[in-house]
């Protein structure tokens, strides 16, 4: 029996190439306590930049023009 590779069969070969070369989504690894560590300091930083006001004049003159 001889296959035939008709258009319409290398469209739809082609259209599946893309999802067969998806890889699958693994897990996400566990919490570390480097990672919890890291995320409590970034929040401390950020309490102590929280804690400084301001003023609008240091602002920097920008206009963003599309």
């Amino acid at each position: 029996m001889e296959s035939k590779l008709t258009r319409r069969n290398w469209a739809a070969y082609f259209v599946a190439l893309p999802l067969l070369a998806q890889t699958p989504q693994t897990a996400l690894p566990a919490k570390s306590e480097e990672a919890d560590s890291a995320v409590e300091r970034i929040a401390a930083s950020s309490r102590d930049l929280a804690a400084f006001s301001v003023p609008m004049s240091t602002e920097p003159a920008f206009q963003f023009k599309a």
